[in-house]
């Protein structure tokens, strides 16, 4: 069980993911294209670290007619220099880049184990279109950010393996977020995490692998809609792939 996998199943409870999604992802390991965003991140990372993207494939940066990068991906160049900067100026000394956590239940894959002040510490490095935004659940803005628990689920996950697998008390976690919008904006978060929220976070877990495995034995249910089936990447072959809205019956009195 990933922390991936725990978001994905509780989009799945509220009726906005399919279970073939999860089946496709997280059963048969069926790689899934990265949309432009993404693949922009995945290029940003290969830069910073050298990592490849999570589907084994070597991020490349869109090239234009005249031969010079998109604007997009000459930002992301732009980016690594201040990076390398926050690594520099911190005294990080990366040590090992997409590192595997795993025990009998869970796992996870950080983007970078490194030294500061002489511990070991987790960094995951994010791109984001949203650096300034307070209000949407994935907003990185510093106003609001204590209070995004889908942001956080990552940091107190990977702290909860890393403590685990290295038998420490506790493990420093560093979102480094850098704006794809801009060559400037960069935040860096050290996130803390109190014990009743790890102990709430295993029990989530755990949970969620009984949720998984009860779905895996009765059969996951598909929830199309017109938006989600026009981009899947299993419409050629789902059965319940629609092509207009479903009728939806409201009631007026």
């Amino acid at each position: 069980m990933s922390q991936s996998l725990l978001k994905i199943l509780h989009e799945y409870k509220q009726g906005l993911e399919c279970g073939s999604i999860i089946k496709a992802k997280y059963i048969y390991k069926m790689p899934f294209e990265s949309t432009e965003l993404q693949e922009l991140g995945n290029y940003f990372e290969y830069l910073c670290t050298g990592s490849l993207a999570r589907d084994g494939h070597t991020p490349q940066p869109v090239i234009l007619k005249n031969g010079n990068l998109s604007v997009g991906y000459e930002r992301m160049k732009k980016q690594k220099e201040n990076y390398d900067k926050i690594i520099e100026k911190y005294g990080f000394k990366v040590l090992e880049i997409d590192y595997n956590f795993s025990n009998d239940n869970f796992s996870g894959i950080a983007d970078v184990i490194a030294l500061k002040d002489g511990k070991k510490c987790i960094i995951d490095i994010k791109t984001t279109s949203l650096i300034d935004d307070k209000w949407t659940d994935y907003g990185w803005s510093s106003e609001s950010i204590e209070q995004k628990d889908k942001l956080h689920i990552q940091a107190v996950h990977y702290k909860m393996l890393a403590m685990k697998e290295w038998g420490v008390a506790d493990v420093p976690f560093y979102f480094f977020v850098f704006s794809n919008r801009n060559e400037i904006d960069c935040l860096i978060y050290e996130v803390e995490v109190d014990t009743d929220t790890f102990f709430r976070h295993e029990q989530n877990m755990i949970m969620g692998l009984a949720f998984f495995n009860k779905e895996l034995k009765n059969g996951f249910k598909n929830y199309p809609s017109l938006k989600k089936c026009s981009a899947c990447q299993l419409k050629s072959t789902c059965t319940d792939f629609i092509d207009v809205p479903k009728i939806e019956k409201i009631y007026y009195s």
